[in-house]
């Protein structure tokens, strides 16, 4: 095995991988004495958080990996499956290109998205001008680092997430967020301006590491009432994110979390005791 002949070589696809490419070097050709070789390869190349750990060794890839601390600057890291022993004639054929190496990739992250609003609509009369405020909404104790290795065992590559490392937060909410029935995506402190900024990416874990399970702390204010009567009350909890939908994220999870924001108003209602039957008292005067 040869485990230089391309080692980490950026390749610039084109029409979205849909045409063959050979825009990288140094241009390599297909050997003619009956090598076979194996392909594998990853992306984004060299992505931020990326760290080849296997470089000039044989076998598939291996990877240290960390998240990076804004959804904006996370990366899709995807791995595709391992094209083994191939040759000229028994390689792919893309738009009538003979000889090409056409790679499935797959994504070796979970998409995480935070969605926040009321859990009704607090707008009308009887509910006397309530709003609410969400004041910091923050993702905690998530395992940020971790390695990442591929095997291939014919007729399939396997890829494993091990050694998951440092722990940390993500304030997803960190400014005050008036709320609405709409619901509204949110990352990197505040509303997310773009659909990419709104997206987390992150490392598949089981979400009850003991001791410390992933929790989100949300903190938000309720004001009711038309001034100089009002009352406001703020809030802070702190739960755990585990479900019973969704108990670990997993590679290629797209899960959309929306959180549901509203109080239970204090009402009143009576009844009325009857009378007792009549006592009938009888007076006589002369």
């Amino acid at each position: 095995e040869n485990a230089a002949f391309m080692e980490n070589i950026k390749v610039t696809l084109k029409n979205n991988g849909d045409d063959a490419s050979i825009n990288y070097t140094p241009l390599r050709y297909w050997p003619k004495n009956g090598d076979k070789i194996t392909f594998f390869s990853y992306y984004p190349y060299n992505g931020a958080g990326i760290t080849l750990t296997n470089a000039g060794k044989s076998g598939l890839g291996k990877f240290t990996f960390a998240v990076q601390a804004n959804a904006a600057d996370q990366i899709d890291f995807m791995v595709a499956d391992a094209k083994p022993d191939m040759t000229f004639s028994t390689a792919d054929v893309v738009s009538g290109e003979n000889g090409v190496v056409k790679f499935m990739f797959k994504h070796m992250l979970s998409q995480v998205r935070f969605y926040v609003q009321t859990a009704k609509d607090y707008s009308d009369a009887s509910y006397d001008n309530t709003t609410i405020t969400l004041n910091a909404l923050t993702l905690k104790n998530v395992k940020k680092s971790g390695d990442l290795a591929a095997t291939y065992s014919s007729p399939s590559t396997t890829t494993a997430w091990q050694n998951l490392g440092t722990k940390g937060d993500f304030e997803v909410v960190s400014s005050d967020v008036t709320l609405s029935t709409t619901p509204q995506l949110c990352a990197d402190g505040a509303v997310a301006s773009t659909a990419k900024e709104g997206i987390y990416l992150m490392i598949p874990q089981d979400l009850a590491f003991a001791p410390d399970t992933v929790k989100v702390y949300i903190k938000y204010t309720i004001k009711t009432g038309t001034h100089p009567d009002t009352a406001t009350d703020t809030y802070e909890e702190t739960i755990p994110i585990r479900t019973t939908e969704v108990e670990e994220w997993s590679k290629n999870n797209n899960i959309k979390y929306t959180f549901k924001i509203g109080p239970q108003p204090i009402q009143f209602a009576a009844v009325v005791t009857e009378w007792e039957d009549e006592t009938d008292v009888p007076f006589t005067i002369n």
